[in-house]
């Protein structure tokens, strides 16, 4: 949980980098549910927007944003991917 939804650009953003990211199917699946559910667990279409919305310009959350939003949403075409190979 220390990586969930890009969590290393946020520590990056804070100055507490101090932990390895574990890059892998599982990290991709948390950021994948993190990506595509909203705060009060409705599916969301953009989830980037409602982020945000919710905080400062200067928040390390958005400021993460622009640090790895292509790496969070690859995360997410490669859970979907994923997803439709094993439910076939």
């Amino acid at each position: 949980m220390a990586h969930h939804f890009g969590a290393v650009a946020v520590a990056e953003a804070s100055g507490l980098a101090e932990f390895g990211d574990d890059r892998g199917r599982l990290r991709d699946a948390l950021w994948c549910c993190d990506m595509t559910t909203s705060p009060d667990g409705h599916l969301g279409d953009d989830r980037l927007a409602e982020i945000r919305r919710r905080h400062r310009p200067d928040d390390p959350v958005v400021r993460a944003l622009a640090i790895n939003v292509d790496e969070r949403l690859a995360a997410v075409r490669r859970t979907h991917r994923l997803l439709r190979r094993t439910m076939v």
